[in-house]
């Protein structure tokens, strides 16, 4: 089972099972003492049942995640909104038309496509607080951007026109831009596709 999968396994699935196996433990519990066994004794059977499944539902949901499933959830939470964002900057405001090469297909274009593949075919859980995430990756970026940009301040500037301390007005705007407009728009609209996908998940396949 890949990580993605177990994530939504373990936080949506695993619960829905218990609750169905109560029911039917709850059901059959009923019919088959209901002529012979006291009614004390069968409300203290169901209780019992019912204490046991709570038990073990509280076990399954408090169970922490692998070290490597963890690791994988973070990154995702940082390419997801990256990836979107540095093909908005790029195309809204680095591209100026005319044929693309090879490594701006790559890296500008290609990028959100995988990870809306990634998004459609996997079942990882988003949440919108995991913005922290991209937001930590985004001021890392932005301090290796500038030490970089000391080096050579004609040569090392990266986003001409966005991110140039030459221009450090012009380059203020377009992180505050970015930080508090690109990053938690994209971060919004896929937590609202995922959560789309668990609504016709339960839909489809009659998940209670």
């Amino acid at each position: 089972m890949s990580g993605c999968n177990k994530l939504w396994y373990m936080e949506h699935l695993i619960p829905a099972l218990i609750r169905k196996k109560r029911e039917l433990t709850l059901e059959l519990s009923s019919s088959n003492h209901r002529l012979d066994v006291p009614e004390d004794q069968e409300e203290k059977i169901s209780d019992n049942n019912h204490n046991e499944d709570a038990e073990n539902e509280t076990k399954k949901s408090s169970q922490p995640l692998a070290w490597y499933f963890v690791v994988s959830w973070i990154l995702s939470d940082i390419i997801t909104p990256a990836a979107f964002v540095v093909s908005i900057v790029f195309f809204g405001a680095l591209y100026r038309g005319g044929p693309l090469d090879v490594y701006n297909i790559n890296t500008h274009a290609l990028n959100s496509v995988f990870v809306s593949i990634d998004h459609l075919v996997c079942a990882r859980p988003i949440k919108l607080l995991h913005i922290i995430a991209p937001l930590a990756f985004n001021a890392i970026y932005i301090v290796f951007n500038l030490v970089y940009w000391t080096f050579d301040r004609v040569e090392h500037v990266i986003y001409p026109g966005v991110i140039d301390w030459n221009e450090p007005g012009l380059s203020l705007r377009s992180i505050a831009l970015m930080s508090f407009i690109l990053f938690p728009l994209v971060m919004i609209f896929w937590f609202l596709l995922y959560r789309l996908k668990l609504w016709l998940s339960f839909k489809l396949y009659d998940r209670t």
